[in-house]
């Protein structure tokens, strides 16, 4: 009776022993390959102001792109998506009884490309690029500016992540809204 209790105690360890490897190989490819710890992680900001300049008070939009990798692996960057676009504020009711959510007119946005000279982004590499543009005779009361980074495929999946961050200028430069 002690042989087989004996062995009925080594087959039962055995099983054990077998399944405390295969969770924990589960466990490791999850937590390493599918885990949100080597996930693509970007902060995007944008800044913009409305200021007059030259001779004849033309104005601009002065803007400043900001991009940080926060996460632990270097994100590829698509150069054909990652870009800052400006929109001008539609036409309004002129008074309305209450509140409403503004239209951005997208048939006349203005696309300006940002960190061409870049193909990916470090761990915890911070990128800043500065633009200008140049408005209209006539110019909107406000404008949408909005940075827009794709990342290139993962190898895994297969797909592309994609962040933005915006910001509201209104034409006195007076105010600007970020989100990130």
């Amino acid at each position: 009776m002690s042989n087989s209790v004996t062995s009925w105690l080594s087959s039962f360890n055995d099983i054990f022993q077998i399944a405390a490897i295969i969770i924990g190989g589960t466990w490791t490819y999850v937590k390493y390959f599918r885990g949100r710890t080597y996930a693509y992680r970007l902060e995007c900001d944008v800044d913009a102001t409305v200021r007059k300049a030259g001779d004849n008070d033309q104005l601009f939009i002065f803007g400043n792109a900001q991009l940080k990798n926060v996460g632990l692996s270097r994100v590829p960057i698509s150069q054909d998506a990652t870009t800052v676009w400006v929109s001008a504020i539609a036409q309004q009711h002129s008074n309305p009884s209450r509140p409403m959510m503004v239209k951005w007119d997208n048939s006349c946005r203005t696309a300006v490309d940002v960190f061409k000279n870049q193909d990916c982004v470090e761990p915890g590499e911070s990128l800043n690029e500065p633009f200008l543009l140049q408005l209209p005779c006539n110019p909107a009361p406000a404008y949408q500016v909005v940075l827009q980074v794709v990342s290139g495929k993962h190898r895994w999946t297969g797909n592309a992540d994609r962040w933005t961050g915006s910001a509201i200028v209104d034409i006195d430069g007076q105010t600007t809204i970020r989100s990130k």
